[in-house]
């Protein structure tokens, strides 16, 4: 008698692979769309650090500049010799800050007075960028402060975000 051979299976593994992989994608998109509707969503999930923060009407100022100025106006800023707290120490005071949020003592008065502090540090800072901002203008020509004019008008008629107005 002679013996039939047995059908491979290699058939049903290429399809259990083939499934297994177009499964992966699948849940790689949704993850991605998930993702993207979530961080465009108005409210707490949609909210981003720099929304609200890099909209300032400083940073309009300071980007209402030509690269060229905004160049030399960084230059005069580090150039200059201001008593300004170094990135270091802004950094160790936010890190003390941390540290007495994350104590199992709260300590309402250390943490006021740490927040005294780094509003201090940002209004000196605002001030000095400021008082470059007003240098810098002032030896601009007619024309280039009509640009820089434009340039503040546009910027601070653009829509500060998307989504419905948190309360």
């Amino acid at each position: 008698m002679t013996q039939t051979p047995q059908p491979r299976r290699t058939r049903g593994r290429v399809l259990k692979w083939a499934f297994g992989i177009s499964l992966a994608l699948n849940l790689v998109f949704v993850g991605i769309f998930a993702g993207a509707a979530l961080r465009h969503a108005g409210g707490i999930r949609g909210w981003h650090p720099k929304s609200e923060a890099g909209h300032s009407s400083g940073v309009s100022f300071v980007r209402s500049l030509s690269q060229e100025d905004r160049r030399a106006l960084r230059d005069d800023l580090k150039d200059g010799e201001r008593d300004l707290p170094s990135r270091a120490e802004r950094r160790a005071l936010h890190q003390e800050l941390i540290a007495v949020l994350r104590a199992e003592q709260f300590d309402a008065a250390k943490l006021e007075q740490l927040l005294a502090a780094q509003t201090a540090a940002a209004e000196q800072f605002s001030g000095e960028v400021q008082a470059a901002w007003l240098r810098r203008v002032g030896t601009l020509s007619l024309q280039e402060r009509q640009e820089v004019a434009e340039r503040l008008d546009e910027m601070l008629k653009r829509p500060k975000r998307k989504g419905p107005k948190r309360p």
